[in-house]
């Protein structure tokens, strides 16, 4: 996540590379960073980060995003739960944006979520489905859900 306003895609799409290739403490250093800074920013502006970022993974080997996700979802778990909260908002509307966004990333996402710790899981998906129902449609969010997804998150549409 870096500021759109300094940086082009292709910066964008650089750093995420060398993030994704690092070792874990150093790209959970890097990612707890850059999640401060996302949540500095205004509403607007982060789901522009947040749009951009995701459309700067093609450098990205399958595997190694699967561990650039596991160590952002990581630092998400960091913030407190109001935070994480208001971020998974920022997502969703940015999937609601890009419907084709979840669909590329719901299988890794799914390996990366399942990396982390029985509490973590918990606060991921509490916050997520929180955020799923204090966004402007959840109904339309839900439906486009893969099927994978609703799953995981035992929501029926």
């Amino acid at each position: 996540m870096v500021n759109h306003m300094l940086a082009n895609d292709g910066d964008i799409e650089r750093l995420l590379f060398i993030m994704a290739n690092l070792p874990e403490f150093l790209r959970l250093s890097l990612a707890r960073r850059k999640l401060r800074e996302l949540i500095s920013m205004a509403e607007t502006e982060r789901l522009e980060s947040i749009s951009r970022a995701v459309t700067c993974t093609s450098l990205i080997e399958s595997n190694k995003m699967v561990e650039l996700l596991g160590s952002w979802l990581r630092a998400l778990c960091d913030v407190e739960s109001s935070v994480l909260t208001q971020l998974m908002v920022t997502y969703c509307k940015a999937f609601l944006h890009d419907k084709n966004m979840i669909y590329e990333y719901s299988e890794r996402l799914l390996k990366a979520y399942y990396l982390l710790g029985k509490e973590d899981r918990e606060k991921i998906m509490i916050c997520a489905k929180e955020a799923i129902f204090l966004g402007s449609n959840p109904n339309e969010f839900i439906e486009m859900l893969p099927r994978k997804l609703k799953l995981v998150m035992q929501i029926t549409s």
